[in-house]
């Protein structure tokens, strides 16, 4: 299993606490969703396996010791390693960021894409997810993630890549958002209702 990445840029800039009072993203689309129908023992759960699982991804990207992964785990690392295998060869030269936080000061929103990528002068975003299929609020977040990549400083934003990897290991599926304006419009009138009925509260 490839475990390292000799172009990935660790110095990443914690300063989270610079803007504490920003929306995230994840937040303000997360209120318009639905998750009553799923027990919330099942949901912490899954909310669980998907933020272990990007932490590993984060750790074998950084050559880092990955100790013992959780058997309910192994799956999603081995699909994203068939990922890593098939396609990191179009990334060498480039610097990769791995969860960096995004910000957009005008709105006061901020992000934090999975992996963000410069290539000579173009910069692609990388999403993992792990979720059993693809959600509508998936291209909100695209559009957010790449809005906040541009005002971030970043230039040539291509529309972001969600891979969303397999339970049983098998090599993922792989979705490129391209509706980009008409879905950030969307997201900006979900902020607008979030912020009327007070969500973030």
């Amino acid at each position: 299993m490839r475990r390292s990445n000799p172009y990935v840029d660790t110095k990443i800039i914690k300063n989270d606490q610079d803007r504490p009072s920003y929306d995230r993203v994840t937040s303000i689309i997360g209120a318009f969703t639905d998750w009553s129908k799923i027990p919330e023992d099942v949901l912490e759960r899954k909310k669980d396996i998907g933020t272990c699982t990007h932490r590993i991804i984060e750790l074998m990207l950084q050559g880092k010791e990955l100790g013992v992964i959780p058997e309910d785990i192994e799956g999603y690392i081995e699909s994203f390693d068939r990922f890593w295998t098939d396609y990191s060869h179009n990334f060498d030269e480039s610097t990769m960021r791995l969860e960096e936080r995004l910000w957009c000061d005008n709105h006061k929103i901020t992000g934090k894409p999975d992996m963000i990528i410069k290539k000579n002068d173009k910069t692609f975003i990388l999403d993992w997810k792990t979720s059993a299929g693809m959600y509508s609020s998936y291209d909100l977040q695209a559009a957010a993630y790449c809005y906040l990549a541009i005002e971030s400083g970043y230039s040539n934003v291509d529309q972001p890549m969600f891979i969303r990897l397999r339970i049983d290991g098998k090599k993922p599926a792989l979705t490129k958002f391209s509706n980009f304006e008409s879905s950030l419009e969307m997201f900006f009138k979900c902020l607008d209702v979030y912020r009327y009925f007070k969500m973030n509260k």
